[in-house]
């Protein structure tokens, strides 16, 4: 349950700091994001947190004796959390780049 949390806020993260970048004149880098986005901000929100919602709740019901469902959490929360890091650098090193102007 605790995974799942961390995947969950993870996600989170990953959303509000792509937001803030891209508030601050960042772009989107993932394709399958941008085109999504294309279609409207209420749409990117949809798929964001119901994608991983449903994902989650998939996991936390499933009997898996592999643990698979508990890896993909692992991952998964690992991959939003890369993400989040790299949206906040990404922010960090434009602004630097705005004060050195």
């Amino acid at each position: 349950v605790a995974l799942a949390g961390v995947f969950l806020v993870s996600n989170f993260l990953d959303y509000y700091t792509t937001k803030k970048g891209l508030e601050a004149g960042l772009r989107e880098g993932n394709p399958f994001a941008k085109t999504i986005m294309k279609m409207g901000w209420h749409k990117y929100q949809f798929f964001k947190f119901v994608g991983p919602a449903l994902f989650t709740y998939q996991a936390l019901t499933s009997e898996d004796p592999n643990y698979i469902w508990t890896a993909s959490l692992a991952v998964g929360a690992g991959m939003f959390l890369y993400a989040a890091i790299q949206n906040w650098l990404l922010m960090a090193g434009k602004r630097l780049a705005e004060k050195g102007e």
